[in-house]
């Protein structure tokens, strides 16, 4: 079997911030089933309020689940174990 990587641009993340790339593609790469209230409180204690008002800003592009849950995030919108 032969694989064949192609390079491709992100329209997703193309001219933001480094923050909001980093949780975005963090959001990504832990995927959907796996993003749950604990992972959106560990994020939400390590971003900056000033960090969380920019995300916001900038993510209103972004996949349907990973904007919904950047909302979360920076809203502190999730339950409390």
């Amino acid at each position: 079997m032969k694989l064949e990587f192609k390079h491709r641009t992100n329209k997703e993340i193309t001219g933001l911030s480094f923050i909001t790339i980093i949780v975005i593609q963090a959001l990504k790469t832990l995927g959907k089933e796996n993003v749950n209230d604990k992972v959106c409180r560990i994020l939400s204690r390590r971003i900056t309020e000033n960090d969380k008002k920019t995300c916001l800003k900038e993510a209103t592009e972004a996949t349907g689940w990973v904007f919904d849950t950047i909302c979360k995030i920076c809203k502190g919108e999730f339950y409390l174990d």
